[in-house]
């Protein structure tokens, strides 16, 4: 895990909040990758994502830590870059991920559509059973009353955020997913989610 500072996070979520939904959209390159992040301010959340590799995933950053999780399928398509003097880290990828949150700016950001959001969470489909054990559905669908596992309430934390974590953890909630986005599928977008 990297640390980053909660205002660091703040700053973030000070720029979401001009926009529709809450989200905002920036680019870095690492070696030759370029790399495209979402962040959603509500849930303190953001997906990763490269140009023009069908692959992403879900990071939370609402406790100020960045884990170096990545599934498979994404590992695969960027190991190349990462392999440092003969052995691989994801370590220096999340540091350039921690200073360009740091150091990013309005001019750095651009609005995201909810479609464009859509389109990017396909992209978090994994095989990865370590990452997700329900990875092959990507999109929220409902709420069930059912007390949640422990991997049920990491992904939950993944698109929701700590917040709606606890909330179904109190409240013996869980998450149902989907392999298709319909109507709900972007309810963690929502400033006050209602679990249950």
């Amino acid at each position: 895990m990297i640390d980053i500072e909660l205002e660091m996070i703040n700053k973030l979520d000070v720029l979401s909040k001009k926009e529709e939904n809450n989200s905002i959209l920036f680019h870095f390159t690492f070696k030759e990758l370029n790399v495209r992040c979402i962040y959603f301010g509500n849930s303190k959340t953001m997906i990763i994502g490269f140009s023009g590799r069908n692959s992403a995933w879900n990071l939370n950053l609402s406790k100020g830590r960045i884990s170096e999780f990545i599934p498979n399928e994404a590992y695969k398509l960027i190991n190349d870059v990462l392999k440092e003097e003969g052995s691989y880290s994801n370590k220096v990828f999340f540091i350039t991920l921690k200073d360009i949150i740091e150091t990013i700016e309005e001019n750095n950001i651009s609005s995201v559509t909810d479609n464009d959001i859509i389109e990017i969470l396909g992209n978090t489909k994994t095989r990865d059973k370590k990452y997700d054990k329900e990875g092959e559905s990507p999109f929220f669908h409902h709420w069930r009353r059912v007390k949640p596992s422990n991997a049920s309430l990491n992904k939950i934390q993944r698109y929701f955020g700590d917040k709606v974590r606890e909330e179904c953890f109190i409240n013996k909630v869980t998450a149902v997913w989907s392999p298709i986005p319909t109507n709900n599928s972007l309810d963690f977008l929502k400033e006050n989610v209602e679990v249950g």
